[in-house]
């Protein structure tokens, strides 16, 4: 880190996509004022993706050495940070992308991010940084990653869209053992997608300075949310029988018609077997992710329906 910046603190959360990342920059966003006159600043989606504030994109399409790259940009956050305290950035998209070889590829997640992240952790040129990342069954987020891409894209089946993955071989302890050593990370800190709303103050505390942890609150609404099983049944019939509607995307139409609800769940593509095996695979790698230097884990009190 160079000049002002030393002199706050710099948190950067990385996502992972679907594991309510949407939501807690939203909670987080709906109090930026407030926080610049703390002089705390949030840098979300909303401000990253424009290149006027910080030009995440260039950082992350920079195809040559990076010592120019600081060069270009870090003066100009240092400058931005010069009378804060504390900065938070939250961006999903410098790990990878929502869905794709960008999110899941030859078994791994995310298999781009030590590129991407030392891209960006140097452009800013910060060093020792905490980074955040939440984690999810890899089960439920290949069939969440594939509720997007069909909200953004053409009907895909998910035979398709899954094909040649098996969730039970992707392990969210080899993208940190991954992105540890990069030198200008000194920790990172991890929750369960499952355990969010119980664990929401705790992100809170690790992302934001005192007094915020106990001013934020977490917005009533999930974002982003999925398809049911009744609007992708919706959604398939469209597509085989060549209609739909004229003027939208059918997917979102179908999603307003028949929205995720208590009686009427997201889609279940995977088998319970799939599930199964999946959960176990799961429950080791958090266990192997426990167990790592340098990670803080934030689990559930033991009052909390136990640890997680």
């Amino acid at each position: 880190m160079t000049g002002p910046v030393n002199r706050g603190r710099v948190v950067l959360h990385v996502g992972a996509h679907k594991t309510a990342t949407t939501h807690l920059q939203q909670s987080i966003d709906a109090h930026a004022a407030a926080l610049a006159a703390d002089g705390v600043l949030f840098l979300g989606p909303r401000a990253l993706r424009r290149d006027d504030d910080l030009p995440l994109q260039r950082i992350l399409n920079w195809p040559g050495p990076l010592g120019p790259l600081r060069a270009v940009v870090a003066p100009g956050f240092a400058a931005m940070c010069r009378t804060r305290r504390h900065v938070f950035l939250s961006e999903e998209n410098m790990l990878g992308f929502a869905y794709g070889d960008g999110q899941i590829r030859d078994d791994m997640l995310y298999p781009d991010a030590t590129h991407r992240l030392r891209k960006v952790l140097t452009a800013l040129d910060l060093r020792d940084t905490e980074v955040l990342l939440a984690v999810r069954d890899p089960a439920y987020l290949l069939v969440s990653a594939y509720g997007q891409r069909l909200l953004v894209g053409d009907f895909l089946p998910f035979d398709v869209f899954a094909a040649g993955v098996d969730v039970a071989s992707l392990r969210w302890s080899d993208l940190v053992a991954r992105l540890l050593p990069i030198a200008r990370i000194g920790s990172v800190t991890i929750w369960r997608y499952e355990d969010y709303p119980e664990v929401f103050p705790a992100v809170l505390r690790r992302a934001l300075p005192e007094p915020w942890p106990g001013k934020i609150a977490p917005l009533p609404e999930a974002s982003h949310a999925g398809l049911s099983q009744r609007a992708f049944a919706q959604l398939q019939r469209w597509h085989e029988e060549g209609g739909g509607p004229d003027h939208a995307h059918p997917a979102l139409v179908a999603r307003a018609m028949f929205p995720k609800s208590a009686t009427d769940p997201g889609i279940a593509p995977l088998s319970p077997h799939v599930l199964a095996r999946s959960a176990r695979a799961y429950a080791r790698d958090l266990d192997a992710l426990r167990r790592r230097r340098a990670v803080t884990f934030l689990d559930l009190e033991p009052d909390s329906a136990g640890k997680a």
